[in-house]
């Protein structure tokens, strides 16, 4: 139909054979961008007292625009509102170098993203995974950072895997 002698059926089998080998990591990256979008969402329900117009709906705003309307409605400290966007834009760098199978920039992408994290995490370690600078953004739109989340549910779990159970008769 495009009248230039494209070959849809090895186009049709180059897509099958994409398929067959799925890249785990855009999966993940895209999964996660999915995600923190509702989150932000989330937040933008909370600060803004009609913010279905933005998040819901033919006046659905992209994932950029939130991410602006979200620092300016911040009521926290502008410096962290400057950080947490800035985490979230490289995030979604990231995800447009992904989504575009660029890998140079992807790579790029994935450092500034990592950089911006440790800004707002410290405790973040240099080669983070995605789950982790996920985590560690929706950590930080809620006040708590993700190492003292991450403390208290190895308090918890050495409570509940190993105390317990040696109090109440048990092997661990």
């Amino acid at each position: 139909m495009a009248q230039v002698d494209y070959d849809s059926l090895a186009g049709i089998l180059r897509l099958a054979e994409a398929g067959n080998a799925l890249n785990t990591f855009a999966v993940e990256v895209l999964t996660y961008h999915a995600a923190l979008e509702l989150e932000v969402d989330a937040v933008l329900k909370k600060l803004l007292p009609f913010a279905e117009k933005i998040t819901e709906g033919r006046g659905r705003l992209g994932f950029q625009h939130k991410v602006s309307v979200l620092g300016a409605a911040w009521l926290g400290k502008p410096a962290s509102a400057d950080k947490l966007t800035v985490a979230l834009i490289r995030f979604n760098d990231l995800r447009n170098a992904v989504a575009h199978n660029d890998g140079k920039q992807v790579r790029a992408c994935m450092e500034g993203l990592r950089k911006a994290c440790r800004s707002i995490d410290k405790d973040l370690p240099a080669d983070a995974s995605i789950l982790a600078l996920s985590q560690a953004i929706c950590a930080y739109m809620g006040d708590e950072n993700l190492a003292k989340m991450l403390k208290l549910l190895e308090i918890l779990d050495e409570i509940v895997n190993v105390r317990m159970p040696k109090a109440l008769g048990g092997k661990k």
